[in-house]
């Protein structure tokens, strides 16, 4: 049975196919009825409401989270919310040391970009994160918003036994709930 970027191409497939593959949870607060029957089919469980990031790990896995472009505050949702298990998350997503590098002067007022960024300053020196490069052959017959929403991509990791090295997590974090226009 041939298989193509990971779906098995036999029309036929049964949910013994899908065995092998781990859990899988989705959130798209966007998602259409066909993306929803899709999943669904391929035993993708889908996450019924907006957690804002606040996905909790089971401490025993390793949990890959697909956040490419997401808004900074679902980022650091997630770490704080995963503070005493962050070698236990691994972030296919914005890179963290760009955010870092573009957010040098934040305004005052800017009290959640202020909070998300003090999570990843404590939070850098303890991540390694692989650039990746998204060729713009790849995506030359793309829209031009395109690459600049993937341009900055990292694959952003804790490695094993660094919570014991970090920081305590800073006790007036709020979760955040927006971020300006962005949905999140």
């Amino acid at each position: 049975q041939e298989r193509k970027n990971g779906i098995c191409a036999n029309s036929s497939s049964t949910s013994k196919d899908l065995s092998l593959w781990p859990t899988m949870y989705y959130y798209e607060p966007l998602m259409t009825e066909q993306e929803s029957k899709l999943l669904q089919k391929l035993e993708v469980q889908i996450i019924p409401e907006n957690e804002r990031g606040r996905r909790k790990v089971d401490s025993d896995n390793l949990t890959l989270f697909f956040m490419p472009h997401c808004p900074l505050a679902l980022y650091t949702n997630l770490m704080a919310t995963n503070w005493d298990c962050l070698d236990k998350v691994i972030i296919f997503g914005n890179s963290f040391d760009f955010y870092i590098e573009q957010n040098a002067t934040v305004k005052q007022d800017q009290i959640q970009k202020l909070q998300s960024l003090e999570i990843l300053n404590l939070l850098q020196p303890h991540w390694k994160e692989e650039q990746v490069d998204v060729s713009k052959k790849d995506i030359s017959s793309r829209a031009a918003w395109f690459e600049q929403a993937f341009n900055d991509l990292g694959l952003t990791f804790f490695p094993s036994g660094v919570v014991s090295q970090l920081p305590e997590r800073p006790l007036h974090f709020t979760d955040h709930h927006e971020e300006g226009d962005e949905v999140i």
